[in-house]
């Protein structure tokens, strides 16, 4: 063998030696990195998987909130069996999560919290999430029961989907439940003792603040006490300063008010009610005041509708049961004349007025169901003109029906004004739902006092003797949000004044809800123009008898958590 074929024959075991020691050590990385492969891809999954789980939780707490505004909003029965919700989370690959909500309990159960009737049930939903994982989904599933909390919100003195202001300037006693789904400020701003609350349950699901304003910085200097015991005789005790911004605050008003002061630390939360949607000439009131067959009332452009049919002034109903006022009133806090229909109930009852021909007009026109709904569409409305509805003469509702007590409520999308005394006599469940709740005494007299005080508020007079105009009724409106420097008046102006009162008294025995911001009068509280009353407000506590409620009470919706888990 030479010397050339000896290297070669070197070189060539050197080749293939090398070949052996790379195909050795290509297999040995292969064999190493399949499980760093499978490692990968399985911490991958797990991560996919742990992220499908987060979703499908969190859509199961939309779901739910979905599930009671829509119950709220009347989009489904109370008896509602099954209801299905989508979310698709876009940040992870489109990932969807479906969720279906079952009704458990055949039957609501009734409990009495405090003086509030509560009807429960169990419902369950079940979330899926389908997370793009190549050619595959990953697939997880949770479920959770839960109990739904069904609460009349005119079984509460004071309701407030909003912000809660109460800060008068006159002594002020306010008893009942009181809740608030943001924020509650309570003070005193004015002479005298303060405000007095005798409540057993004040909640706040946001913070409570005391001694402060929201619109300043301002602080008012009177005191405000909250009733500290559960039975006997109310004893009080002064907030001071203990409110939401000090540190033990979640200890302190346990142990001082006895549990009836929470807020969100105490584990307060949010109640679904209707929005304002539901008020309009499309929602839910207006549709079922003009659908044929529901025995409700329409008094639609000045025309009255009954059962789906259009009636006849003097044939149907006495003559001046509708009437209209252009330009003659001025809201000074909206600086604009209202155009007004003007509703004279005894009319629409038939126990007054006159017929074109014969008394057959003389009829009881009151809704047989309790739902009257009230809108005009003034298209000539200006920057200086609004809509109004004005009920007169409302001191007696009668019964439609003699074996039945249905009572009324009058739902309207413009602000309500209501004249002098309102079922006083022979009282009966009532309500307003309105875009605003405007009080007019008994001594207001729309053609004597509507032209000449458009600019300055008129004195409240007596009546037979009586300073006092009485309200039996409860209240659905809206209010505007305090903002810096512009306060909206707060609950002590939620019935909107235009008269002189600082001699009168006002005395409303029901409820105040607040469930959206006023769509029509949107004026500022600092515009408006009246001297306040001696406020003698109360809680009607017939409204504690579900029996006993107003005709188409609305509903806030709540929920407790029951049960959780994960396939």
């Amino acid at each position: 063998m030479n010397k050339v074929h000896w290297l070669y024959n070197k070189k060539g075991q050197a080749i293939m030696l090398s070949y052996m020691v790379v195909s050795t050590v290509l297999v040995y990385i292969t064999a190493l990195a399949i499980p760093v492969l499978q490692a990968k891809n399985l911490v991958e999954r797990n991560r996919k998987t742990q992220e499908a789980f987060y979703m499908a939780d969190g859509a199961t707490e939309e779901a739910m909130s979905a599930f009671l505004q829509k119950l709220a909003n009347f989009q489904l029965t109370n008896a509602v069996t099954l209801d299905t919700h989508t979310t698709t989370f876009t940040q992870f690959n489109n990932t969807t999560v479906t969720t279906t909500i079952t009704r458990l309990d055949t039957n609501d159960r009734e409990i009495t919290e405090g003086n509030t009737k509560v009807k429960l049930c169990n419902f369950q939903i079940d979330a899926q999430a389908f997370y793009p994982l190549g050619n595959t989904n990953i697939s997880v599933k949770v479920h959770q029961v839960f109990t739904r909390r069904m609460i009349p919100t005119f079984q509460h003195t004071v309701f407030y989907a909003d912000d809660l202001e109460l800060i008068p300037g006159k002594n002020m006693t306010l008893s009942g439940n009181i809740h608030t789904n943001k924020d509650m400020y309570l003070a005193f701003d004015g002479t005298g003792t303060g405000l007095q609350i005798d409540s057993l349950s004040l909640h706040s699901a946001g913070e409570i603040f005391t001694r402060m304003r929201k619109n300043s910085t301002a602080t008012p200097s009177g005191t405000v006490a909250i009733r500290d015991n559960l039975t006997g005789a109310a004893t009080y005790t002064n907030m001071g300063s203990l409110d939401s911004r000090t540190s033990t605050w979640e200890a302190d008003a346990t142990a001082t008010w006895n549990g009836n002061v929470q807020s969100s630390v105490h584990g307060v939360t949010a109640q679904s009610a209707p929005a304002v949607a539901s008020i309009q000439p499309t929602g839910y009131y207006a549709l079922e005041s003009k659908t044929s067959g529901k025995n409700n009332v329409a008094v639609i452009n000045n025309q009255i509708w009954r059962n789906g049919l259009l009636l006849t002034e003097g044939t149907d109903y006495p003559i001046g049961t509708v009437t209209v006022t252009t330009n003659q009133f001025k809201d000074n806090r909206e600086n604009k004349l209202v155009n007004k229909t003007v509703i004279d109930l005894s009319k629409l009852a038939g126990t007054t007025g006159t017929c074109t021909s014969g008394t057959g007009c003389l009829k009881n026109n009151l809704p047989e169901k309790g739902l009257l709904y009230a809108t005009r569409d003034d298209t000539a409305n200006t920057s200086t003109t609004m809509p109004g509805i004005e009920l007169i003469n409302g001191s007696t509702i009668p019964n439609v029906v003699s074996t039945q007590n249905t009572g009324l409520t009058v739902v309207s999308n413009d602000p309500v004004y209501i004249q002098g005394d309102y079922n006083t006599v022979n009282k009966k469940p009532a309500s307003v739902i309105a875009d605003a709740v405007n009080i007019l005494s008994k001594d207001w007299n729309d053609d004597t006092n509507s032209t000449k005080d458009r600019d300055t508020y008129r004195t409240v007079e007596p009546v037979n003797g009586s300073l006092t105009t009485t309200i039996n009724c409860a209240f659905v409106a809206g209010a505007p949000i305090s903002t810096t420097g512009d306060y909206n008046g707060g609950l002590e102006n939620y019935p909107r004044l235009h008269e002189n009162w600082s001699n009168a008294t006002l005395a409303i025995n029901g409820s105040f809800v607040e469930l959206w911001q006023n769509q029509v009068a949107t004026g500022s509280w600092n515009n408006a123009s009246y001297s306040p009353p001696t406020r003698v407000w109360a809680y009607d506590t017939a409204f504690n008898n579900s029996n006993s409620l107003p005709p188409y009470t609305p509903t806030a919706y709540g929920f407790d958590r029951v049960a959780w888990w994960r396939d």
